[in-house]
């Protein structure tokens, strides 16, 4: 790899002074050279972008915008927009880089000709210790046909990968949703993509207070559904929809009821109320002692989580807030 190649980056950032000077040192850090960087001011109200343009100095490879506030979605299509890059990368601006984020990623993808290189990330705290480290089961993927990511077996944010930038071509960033936007984009990036994994932790995702992922807000439960409804769409489009009948009961139990149940146990500050909304909502037909049964076999683990869910929410709450109390603390 001669580095003739252009990679292009995307920064959204929002009121983040306290994290930003790390992430773009990191970015600017780079073993691969050949990138630009274009951060995209998405209404930030704090002293971020001033920090950002002096902690990239005269760096000709960072790229600065201005928006109004529109949310990470709205951030990443502008970037993608402006992007003039071959290969797209994601970096949320309070989580920082390995120096090879670029490196190995770009070198595997064109190796093998692929459209999609994916790779590790690790999860950090404020303090700056490792708190765990994730990997992607790319033949379990395949094996399973897991094209929802039901089974858990791909990461799902957008920033734990690199991408040729055509994936993009028919795919946006849902701007109408308040959180989980890479739950919405990430299965139709990777359906029908040659993709590659790098079992290398190459992003540290910072677990920080008030982000995004551990805010349940009142619109929560409601993008959820949204997101089912394009999902099972999309099944409906892609795939006979009496063959995969189950794999789609199964994505609804485990990546909604499952995920809203867990969430809600642990940074909810209504909870009774939610769990109202949560039974109002919820389709009964897929939602019910039988069909948390019948998931056993996939995943018995979640259908465990699931029963006492169902059976006694109370009880669930106080055995999910005692499992993870370091991250509701």
């Amino acid at each position: 790899m001669n580095g003739t190649v252009m990679v292009t980056v995307i920064v959204p950032v929002y009121n983040v002074e306290k994290y930003i000077k790390k992430c773009l040192l990191s970015i600017q850090a780079q073993t691969y050279k050949n990138f630009e960087c274009i951060i995209v001011n998405d209404g930030t109200q704090d002293r971020s972008m001033d920090i950002a343009r002096k902690t990239v100095g005269k760096d000709p490879r960072f790229i600065f915008y201005n928006k109004n506030n529109g949310g990470l979605s709205s951030a990443r299509n502008f970037g993608l927009k402006y992007a003039r890059g071959e290969y797209i990368a994601f970096v949320d601006s309070d989580d920082y880089v390995d120096k090879n984020f670029l490196k190995l990623p770009l070198e595997k993808i064109l190796e093998e000709k692929a459209d999609i290189c994916l790779f590790g990330i690790n999860y950090i705290g404020e303090d700056e210790r490792l708190w765990s480290t994730k990997f992607n089961n790319l033949e379990e993927y395949y094996k399973k046909d897991d094209f929802l990511l039901s089974y858990g077996t791909i990461l799902q944010f957008a920033w734990s990968k690199l991408y040729k930038k055509e994936v993009f071509n028919n795919v946006n960033f849902p701007e109408y949703l308040e959180s989980y936007e890479d739950v919405y984009t990430t299965y139709k990036l990777l359906y029908e993509r040659k993709i590659v994994n790098l079992n290398i932790p190459l992003y540290n995702y910072l677990q920080r207070a008030g982000t995004l992922s551990k805010v349940i807000g009142e619109n929560y439960l409601r993008d959820r559904m949204r997101i089912f409804k394009a999902q099972n769409n999309f099944v409906n489009y892609h795939k006979p929809p009496h063959k995969y009948f189950d794999y789609v009961n199964f994505t609804y139990l485990k990546n909604f009821i499952l995920y809203a149940a867990v969430n809600y146990a642990k940074y909810s500050q209504n909870y009774f109320t939610d769990l109202a909304r949560l039974e109002k909502d919820v389709n009964k037909n897929r939602y019910n002692f039988k069909s948390i049964i019948k998931m056993a076999p996939k995943d018995a683990q979640s259908s465990l989580a699931l029963l006492v869910f169902y059976i006694s929410p109370a009880f669930f709450r106080a055995a999910i807030r005692l499992l993870f109390r370091k991250e509701v603390l």
